[in-house]
């Protein structure tokens, strides 16, 4: 199947195969990718110059995280959630910021995410208490690591709705599946996630391996000038960018708060 800037996600819901080809397509061609965590998660990516990818189980989405984890019989996979609104989300900085404003992002382009992809060597282990990787193993070759697009799905009297960016169907009576076909409720949609994913045969992962770690082929200062600070945060220390939505949004989410 050939797949083209112009091609919609109407044309391929109903064939399951052609579908996740689809969304693998449009997952390789954002032009941005936002990753959005807490302030010590980020300093850890910019200091270790590696990003984890997790099994799912300790997602905010419980039912995505399961059906990540457990999913695809005979593969372990690991993953990390992207979002590829071209402008910053309020809403995943109100997710990530909190209240404290203790939030912040680190902004790829297409271009960073193809060299991450072509690094060569993934690395499996547990995380350690202080945002640190502990290694079991390295692997060379044997896995795949790419890109796909999540669809959102939503049901109700008139049928299944999904959506992917601002792409929606409606009405539909069915719809695919697939353990390859990445779904989240369409509560969700807001985030516009494109996840980066390592597939292994389980053969392959140690036992008491829970994450991957990924190295990026970038310095630290490198890393640290694609990252911002929270809207609500003063960034002091930080030595990443200022929002760009900086002084745009009232934001006092715990005014009456007795404990801030």
């Amino acid at each position: 199947m050939k797949y083209t800037k112009d091609s919609r996600l109407e044309q391929y819901v109903g064939n399951t195969d052609d579908l996740i080809g689809f969304l693998k397509y449009k997952g390789d061609n954002h032009k941005q990718f936002k990753y959005y965590a807490g302030v010590k998660t980020i300093k850890a990516i910019c200091n270790s110059q590696s990003i984890l990818l997790s099994d799912g189980k300790n997602w905010n989405d419980l039912v995505d995280g399961m059906d990540f984890h457990e999913g695809m019989p005979g593969y372990r996979r690991f993953g990390a959630c992207f979002s590829f609104s071209v402008s910053e989300s309020v809403a995943m900085w109100m997710l990530y910021g909190g209240i404290r404003g203790e939030g912040a992002m680190i902004e790829l382009s297409r271009s960073d995410l193809n060299s991450i992809i072509k690094t060569g060597t993934v690395e499996l282990g547990y995380r350690t208490n202080d945002h640190g990787f502990s290694q079991v193993e390295i692997l060379e070759s044997g896995y795949n690591l790419y890109r796909q697009d999540i669809l959102y799905v939503g049901e109700d009297d008139n049928g299944i709705t999904v959506k992917r960016s601002d792409e929606r169907v409606e009405g539909l009576n069915n719809m695919g599946s697939s353990p390859s076909l990445l779904k989240k409720a369409y509560p969700w949609a807001y985030e516009n996630e494109v996840r980066l994913i390592l597939e292994i045969p389980e053969e392959y992962v140690p036992k008491n391996a829970e994450c991957a770690r990924v190295k990026l082929p970038f310095t630290e200062s490198e890393l640290s000038s694609r990252c911002y600070i929270a809207p609500n945060s003063t960034g002091v220390g930080s030595g990443f960018n200022r929002s760009r939505l900086k002084g745009e949004i009232r934001w006092n989410l715990c005014s009456s708060c007795e404990n801030k």
